[in-house]
């Protein structure tokens, strides 16, 4: 998946702890500079960082203050998607990771509430757009046989990234993915759950979105 993580020169417990999580990884790692920003980087880099850096085409990794991530059976990995093509991408990048690590997929999704439609089902609030998003996941997850390990979520909240924050405590996310592209502008829900984030954060590069 990834060729090399990059590491920024932590010293103590903070770099134990980035140490930590770069290895249940499994991947090559190389220290890097914590100046982070002319570093040249591919398409299987993955940069890990202690905030989101400024630039856009490196997938990275936030561990938003962890040292570990919880690998058990009762954890998942959390993967949001509405009616765009982000979630196909951190798709991409989660599954494959989840099979790795052992973990069960959560794909989230927060409803916007429909006044035409008096039901509390998240399913029934879904866009026509996100519920084929859904479908692609599905067909994604099977084709991983993760057919088992594999659920959806979908719910109305009153902020998207309330509902994020909910989904991953209540379903224990051991890791959240996500994606973005190089258009994407300051503010967006990758760049405000980069903050307030209760577990490690794996955001994806989204080329052209």
């Amino acid at each position: 998946m990834y060729n090399r993580i990059l590491v920024p020169m932590f010293y103590g417990a903070a770099g134990d702890g980035l140490d930590h999580i770069v290895r249940q990884f499994g991947e090559p790692s190389l220290v890097c500079p914590t100046e982070v920003e002319g570093i040249s980087v591919n398409r299987q880099t993955l940069l890990v960082a202690p905030e989101l850096p400024k630039r856009t085409d490196v997938d990275v990794l936030l561990p938003m203050g962890a040292t570990a991530l919880k690998l058990t059976s009762n954890h998942c990995l959390l993967i949001p998607f509405g009616s765009g093509r982000s979630g196909v991408r951190a798709a991409q990048i989660g599954i494959p990771l989840a099979e790795r690590m052992g973990l069960t997929v959560v794909f989230y999704h927060t409803a916007w509430r429909r006044s035409d439609v008096d039901s509390q089902n998240g399913w029934d609030h879904i866009t026509p757009e996100a519920r084929q998003i859904s479908k692609e996941l599905n067909r994604m997850a099977v084709d991983a046989g993760l057919t088992n390990r594999s659920r959806f979520v979908v719910e109305t909240a009153d902020t998207v990234i309330d509902g994020m924050i909910r989904a991953a405590l209540l379903h224990k996310a051991a890791l959240i993915v996500m994606a973005r592209g190089d258009e994407v502008r300051k503010g967006s829900y990758v760049d405000q759950l980069a903050v307030v984030s209760p577990v490690p954060l794996l955001i994806a590069h989204q080329e052209n979105a």
